[in-house]
Protein backbone atom coordinates (compact mmCIF):
# COMPACT_ATOMS: atom_id res chain seq x y z
CA UNK A 1 0.00 0.00 0.00
CA UNK A 2 1.71 3.49 -0.94
CA UNK A 3 1.97 5.84 1.70
CA UNK A 4 0.72 9.44 1.61
CA UNK A 5 3.30 11.92 1.37
CA UNK A 6 2.97 15.86 1.85
CA UNK A 7 4.08 17.11 -1.42
CA UNK A 8 4.64 20.74 -0.09
CA UNK A 9 4.14 22.69 3.06
CA UNK A 10 2.81 26.23 4.29
CA UNK A 11 1.51 27.44 7.60
CA UNK A 12 -0.42 30.97 7.54
CA UNK A 13 1.24 33.74 9.41
CA UNK A 14 -1.06 33.39 12.25
CA UNK A 15 -0.14 29.72 12.60
CA UNK A 16 -4.28 28.74 12.64
CA UNK A 17 -4.30 27.02 8.98
CA UNK A 18 -1.83 24.39 7.79
CA UNK A 19 -1.41 24.03 4.08
CA UNK A 20 -0.60 20.50 2.89
CA UNK A 21 -0.68 18.75 -0.66
CA UNK A 22 -0.83 14.88 -1.38
CA UNK A 23 0.96 13.24 -4.28
CA UNK A 24 -2.01 10.82 -4.42
CA UNK A 25 -5.47 12.88 -3.90
CA UNK A 26 -8.17 10.89 -1.99
CA UNK A 27 -5.89 8.56 -0.16
CA UNK A 28 -5.09 8.87 3.47
CA UNK A 29 -7.21 10.52 6.47
CA UNK A 30 -10.16 12.46 5.90
CA UNK A 31 -10.42 14.30 8.87
CA UNK A 32 -9.42 14.25 12.07
CA UNK A 33 -10.66 15.28 15.55
CA UNK A 34 -10.90 19.37 15.97
CA UNK A 35 -9.30 19.40 12.39
CA UNK A 36 -10.78 21.00 9.07
CA UNK A 37 -9.68 19.49 6.21
CA UNK A 38 -10.41 21.52 3.05
CA UNK A 39 -10.14 20.39 -0.61
CA UNK A 40 -8.86 23.84 -2.61
CA UNK A 41 -8.33 21.63 -5.77
CA UNK A 42 -11.62 21.62 -7.17
CA UNK A 43 -13.17 22.86 -10.18
CA UNK A 44 -16.55 24.34 -11.32
CA UNK A 45 -19.29 22.64 -9.40
CA UNK A 46 -16.89 21.18 -6.70
CA UNK A 47 -15.49 18.94 -9.21
CA UNK A 48 -12.52 16.97 -8.33
CA UNK A 49 -9.24 18.15 -10.54
CA UNK A 50 -8.65 15.67 -13.19
CA UNK A 51 -4.66 15.29 -12.88
CA UNK A 52 -2.44 16.73 -9.74
CA UNK A 53 -1.61 19.74 -8.17
CA UNK A 54 1.17 20.61 -6.13
CA UNK A 55 3.72 23.47 -5.02
CA UNK A 56 1.54 26.00 -2.79
CA UNK A 57 1.57 28.57 -0.97
CA UNK A 58 -1.17 30.42 1.32
CA UNK A 59 -1.45 34.28 2.42
CA UNK A 60 -0.69 35.57 5.72
CA UNK A 61 -4.22 35.61 6.52
CA UNK A 62 -4.83 32.40 5.00
CA UNK A 63 -7.80 33.83 2.53
CA UNK A 64 -5.63 32.95 -0.45
CA UNK A 65 -4.13 29.73 -1.71
CA UNK A 66 -1.75 29.79 -5.04
CA UNK A 67 -1.20 26.57 -6.28
CA UNK A 68 0.59 25.00 -9.39
CA UNK A 69 -1.38 22.37 -11.11
CA UNK A 70 -1.75 20.27 -14.74
CA UNK A 71 -5.62 19.70 -13.98
CA UNK A 72 -7.42 20.76 -16.95
CA UNK A 73 -10.77 21.31 -15.57
CA UNK A 74 -9.80 24.02 -12.86
CA UNK A 75 -11.15 27.09 -14.44
CA UNK A 76 -13.02 27.12 -17.93
CA UNK A 77 -11.19 27.26 -21.00
CA UNK A 78 -8.37 25.80 -19.93
CA UNK A 79 -6.85 23.88 -23.27
CA UNK A 80 -3.14 24.88 -23.10
CA UNK A 81 -2.74 21.39 -21.93
CA UNK A 82 0.05 22.27 -19.48
CA UNK A 83 1.02 23.10 -16.10
CA UNK A 84 -0.46 26.15 -14.86
CA UNK A 85 -0.99 28.74 -11.38
CA UNK A 86 -4.31 28.61 -10.12
CA UNK A 87 -5.52 31.05 -7.02
CA UNK A 88 -8.22 29.81 -4.24
CA UNK A 89 -9.98 31.98 -2.55
CA UNK A 90 -11.37 30.26 0.62
CA UNK A 91 -13.82 33.30 1.54
CA UNK A 92 -16.13 33.53 -2.15
CA UNK A 93 -14.86 29.58 -2.60
CA UNK A 94 -13.45 30.35 -6.39
CA UNK A 95 -10.21 29.50 -7.98
CA UNK A 96 -8.91 31.44 -11.18
CA UNK A 97 -5.59 30.77 -13.25
CA UNK A 98 -3.16 33.63 -12.33
CA UNK A 99 -0.58 32.38 -15.13
CA UNK A 100 -2.43 34.26 -18.11
CA UNK A 101 -1.22 37.62 -20.02
CA UNK A 102 -2.83 40.99 -18.66
CA UNK A 103 -5.63 40.45 -21.36
CA UNK A 104 -6.14 36.67 -20.02
CA UNK A 105 -4.65 34.69 -22.87
CA UNK A 106 -3.74 31.40 -21.59
CA UNK A 107 0.07 30.79 -21.39
CA UNK A 108 1.72 28.91 -24.23
CA UNK A 109 4.05 26.78 -21.63
CA UNK A 110 4.14 25.60 -18.74
CA UNK A 111 4.38 27.40 -15.26
CA UNK A 112 5.15 26.75 -12.03
CA UNK A 113 7.89 24.40 -12.83
CA UNK A 114 9.23 22.89 -9.45
CA UNK A 115 8.85 25.98 -7.61
CA UNK A 116 5.89 27.22 -5.61
CA UNK A 117 4.04 30.30 -6.33
CA UNK A 118 4.55 33.86 -3.72
CA UNK A 119 1.92 35.58 -2.27
CA UNK A 120 2.04 38.81 -1.02
CA UNK A 121 0.62 39.11 2.54
CA UNK A 122 -2.90 40.28 1.44
CA UNK A 123 -2.47 37.54 -1.42
CA UNK A 124 -3.30 40.58 -4.36
CA UNK A 125 0.30 39.76 -5.89
CA UNK A 126 1.22 36.39 -6.90
CA UNK A 127 4.99 35.45 -8.19
CA UNK A 128 5.78 32.69 -10.35
CA UNK A 129 7.61 31.47 -12.35
CA UNK A 130 6.84 30.21 -16.65
CA UNK A 131 8.50 29.33 -19.51
CA UNK A 132 5.86 30.99 -21.36
CA UNK A 133 6.76 33.36 -23.67
CA UNK A 134 3.20 34.82 -24.15
CA UNK A 135 2.62 36.10 -20.92
CA UNK A 136 4.38 40.32 -21.52
CA UNK A 137 5.32 41.20 -24.75
CA UNK A 138 8.61 40.72 -25.83
CA UNK A 139 9.35 38.01 -24.13
CA UNK A 140 11.73 36.89 -26.52
CA UNK A 141 15.03 35.42 -24.01
CA UNK A 142 13.37 31.45 -24.93
CA UNK A 143 14.12 30.82 -20.61
CA UNK A 144 11.88 30.55 -17.38
CA UNK A 145 10.94 34.22 -16.19
CA UNK A 146 9.69 35.33 -13.05
CA UNK A 147 6.25 36.91 -13.12
CA UNK A 148 3.64 38.79 -11.11
CA UNK A 149 0.12 38.88 -10.72
CA UNK A 150 -2.08 41.56 -9.64
CA UNK A 151 -5.16 39.74 -9.02
CA UNK A 152 -6.87 43.32 -8.46
CA UNK A 153 -6.60 44.52 -11.90
CA UNK A 154 -5.17 41.60 -13.60
CA UNK A 155 -2.18 42.61 -15.16
CA UNK A 156 1.16 40.26 -15.28
CA UNK A 157 4.33 41.66 -15.40
CA UNK A 158 7.64 40.06 -15.82
CA UNK A 159 10.00 40.77 -13.18
CA UNK A 160 13.12 39.11 -14.33
CA UNK A 161 15.41 40.19 -16.98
Amino acid sequence: MMKNYAASLAICLFGSLLLFLVLRPGTGAASAEGVLIERISLGPGNTQGNDHANYAAISADGRYIAYNAIASNLVLSDTNNVQDVFLYDRQSGTTRRISVASDGTQGNAQSGDFEPPALSDDGRYIAFVSAASNLVPGDTNNVQDVFVHDQQTGQTVRVSI
